[in-house]
């Protein structure tokens, strides 16, 4: 999922006043909110995103959205100190034979 927020120039003049410096990545900005013309937008920054894999192109998304994987690290698969192995974000216990 990538997310975006839009915001007027009131909303910005406002934030101005109660911060020397801002610094919006994931914000869009209109002068009056037209859903047309944000679709239009969006689909077009979409259609210029490519590349080789999926990581790729998120990645050129997420320069102008906030997307749910950035910076995310899958576990590491492996025994942890309770006998419970990690698959990804689950963890599973493993049988204990002696039960």
């Amino acid at each position: 999922m990538f997310q975006f927020l839009v915001c007027s120039p009131s909303w910005l003049a406002d934030e101005l006043e109660r911060n020397e410096v801002i610094c919006p990545q994931t914000y869009m900005f209109m002068a009056s909110f037209n859903y047309a013309a944000l679709e239009r937008f969006v689909l077009k920054r979409i259609a210029h995103a490519t590349g080789e894999t999926w990581r790729e192109i998120a990645t050129k998304l997420a320069r102008w959205s906030d997307w749910e994987f950035e910076g995310y690290v899958a576990a590491r698969p492996g025994p942890s100190s309770d006998g419970a192995t990690g698959v990804g974000a689950a963890s599973f216990r493993k049988p204990n034979p002696a039960q």
